[in-house]
């Protein structure tokens, strides 16, 4: 137990400030076990009902700080449990949170708990009720690290967010480029339009381009893409920095950044220039990243022979570890390109099983569309794809049945169950497609010798007037 020395007792007769000295010893002993978790989760259990809001931000933010491989075993500690519950317990008690403490320590807490995978209702939820008090008095970083926390935690907070909105002009004007980009990430993750604030970082963009690290000019340009909000100002100012960016950037940054350009069709010439010039970085990348960098030059149009001959000698580990997504997207790319790779369709046919059965219609339609638009053969992708035509036909959309139905036709593969399956449901299909793609689905039947089989699709497309509309339209 903590006691006072007699002299001390002394100089510290009264009750307040008896407690102010056994808080700051609190706070000396956490630090003093920081590196050491079991002693300091000892401490805590043994001190934490006596902690005030310093103490406790002090030891949630040193437990924060813990290697993730750390954090399973730390939640399994029986010492640990108990000191969130006495947390969440706490935040019960003062009437209101600047009672409890100030909104750096309180964001600190916050902080800590999402970094630690670690929700927390009572805490949260006092937090975006009384929104207003600790948005007004929070410091630009004290509010960023408290919208991450949330937006780390999937964790709803209307009422903050939309504070936090109101204050835009200063967060922009007086917080460091990490701050406001952890801000912008924040919304995004959580989906919230942010127009206050991305209205206040474009008129800054030069600025705060100037002064950001990669990870800060990748995340908030992630967030403007995420949110659809056009930034050509800000976007302008990368393009002038991509030398830094490519030559500094981590992958997920310079990859993000890339996504970034494409998903707002905003050129990125400079940027694709120095990707290409380091393109020997693709070594370094990870399979999502790969086919983002490779998604983004197809969509921009941004031929880069030099990065993809270093995707066709990553093909191995791409279509081994990638999602299938992440594969349908590099091949997607490819192909867009008119990017011989023999390698990567070799690997894609090796795991044609795996890729058909655990991938969305949208992902397995554009592979089968990538091999057919190369011309490469792949008869255990397709008989997969027509294995699962049920699938398709039901949850995926005109534009992958008209891609899969390409794919077949251009390869000269003749499917059992896809053209069944669109025969019986081509009447809903007509009158839901577009006039391309009902011609691409007729141009394949003929191109296969199946237009007397599905003559019923013909004639439905003869006489639909959606697609009659859509041809005078298009002409």
């Amino acid at each position: 137990m903590l006691r006072l020395h007699p002299s001390r007792a002394r100089q510290l007769s009264s009750k307040a400030g008896k407690k102010m000295y056994f808080n700051m010893e609190h706070n000396k002993q956490i630090s003093l076990r920081a590196n050491d978790y079991p002693a300091l989760l000892e401490y805590a259990d043994r001190y934490a009902p006596n902690f005030d809001a310093v103490s406790w931000s002090t030891t949630m933010s040193k437990l924060g700080r813990s290697h993730p491989q750390l954090h399973a075993d730390l939640k399994q500690n029986p010492h640990y449990q108990k000191l969130v519950q006495t947390l969440s317990n706490t935040m019960m008690t003062p009437p209101t949170l600047s009672e409890f403490g100030s909104p750096h320590s309180i964001s600190n807490i916050a902080h800590a708990l999402a970094k630690l995978k670690q929700p927390l209702p009572n805490l949260m939820n006092a937090i975006n009720d009384q929104a207003s008090s600790l948005v007004s008095l929070g410091n630009p970083q004290d509010i960023a690290n408290t919208a991450w926390a949330f937006a780390e935690l999937k964790f709803s907070a209307p009422n903050l967010f939309a504070r936090i909105l109101t204050r835009s002009s200063f967060l922009v004007h007086e917080g460091a480029p990490q701050a406001i980009s952890s801000t912008a990430w924040a919304f995004a993750e959580l989906n919230i339009a942010a127009t206050e604030l991305f209205t206040e970082i474009e008129k800054h963009s030069s600025t705060l381009v100037n002064k950001s690290d990669p990870q800060a000019i990748s995340n908030t340009a992630w967030a403007f893409a995420t949110l659809s909000h056009p930034a050509p100002t800000f976007f302008e100012q990368i393009e002038t920095r991509a030398s830094f960016i490519v030559s500094k950037g981590k992958p997920q940054e310079i990859a993000n950044t890339a996504w970034a350009f494409a998903t707002l069709a905003h050129p990125a010439p400079s940027l694709f220039q120095q990707i290409e010039r380091s393109s020997f970085l693709v070594k370094l990348f990870k399979p999502q990243e790969i086919a983002n960098t490779a998604w983004a030059a197809a969509t921009l149009n941004q031929r880069s022979p030099a990065l993809f001959r270093e995707i066709e000698k990553r093909a191995p580990f791409l279509v081994k570890e990638g999602t299938p997504q992440a594969i349908a997207n590099t091949a997607w790319a490819c192909a867009t390109l008119n990017q011989r790779s023999p390698a990567l369709f070799r690997e894609i046919e090796k795991r044609s099983s795996f890729l058909v059965k655990e991938g969305k219609p949208q992902s397995i339609a554009n592979t089968a569309w990538a091999c057919g638009k190369l011309q490469y053969d792949a008869p255990k992708l397709l008989a997969a794809v027509d294995e699962g035509s049920e699938v398709l036909m039901r949850s995926g959309t005109n534009q992958n049945v008209s891609n899969v139905a390409l794919a077949f036709a251009e390869i000269g593969h003749k499917p059992v169950e896809f053209f069944d399956c669109l025969e019986k449901g081509g009447e809903v299909f007509v009158e839901r497609a577009d006039y391309q793609q009902i011609t691409n689905v007729s141009w394949s039947l003929v191109t296969l010798g199946l237009a007397r089989e599905n003559e019923a699709l013909l004639q439905v497309k003869r006489g639909s007037s959606a697609a009659k509309q859509e041809r005078r339209t298009m002409f």
